[in-house]
Formats: structure tokens, sequence, C-alpha cells
């Protein structure tokens, strides 16, 4: 959270030329940085503070959705 590096690199950048940017960053985006998550006001954030953030939304009860995985709003609540 404090760097905003996509560490599963799972949206990498573009090849240069590329028509197909389905599984893909296009340019002018860097692919090997989270592109949603809005990391830089967390960079500063102690080890501490993210601990508490991350205690807080695992603490968030899970709420059951849509059983089929390709519905949107599915999730794996247990």
């Amino acid at each position: 959270m404090q760097t905003g590096v996509d560490l599963d690199h799972l949206h990498p950048t573009c090849a240069p030329g590329a028509t197909d940017t389905t599984h893909c960053v296009p340019f002018p985006f860097d692919g090997a940085l989270l592109q949603i998550m809005p990391w830089p006001p967390f960079q500063d954030l102690s080890d501490h503070d993210l601990r508490a953030i991350y205690e807080y939304l695992k603490a968030i009860p899970c709420i059951a959705a849509p059983a089929d995985p390709s519905n949107p709003l599915h999730n794996d609540c247990p």
C-alpha cells in the first residue's frame, strides 16, 4: 500500500504498438503500479497505521452475494 507496486503483476504494461489491450495497461500508464488504488496518500503511513486499517477492514462482515462466479457482484464469502 505504501508504494503502489502491483506485486502480483496482473496488469503488465502493453508492448509498444500493441493493438489488443485487453490484458495489459496501455501507455501512458505504468502496469507495474496499481492504477485504481490511490496509493500516494498512504505512502507515508507507518506500519502500525497500515495494520490498523487492515484490522478494521478485516472486521467488516462479508455480505453474501450471487453464487455465480461470472456475476460481477459475486464474492467469496465463507
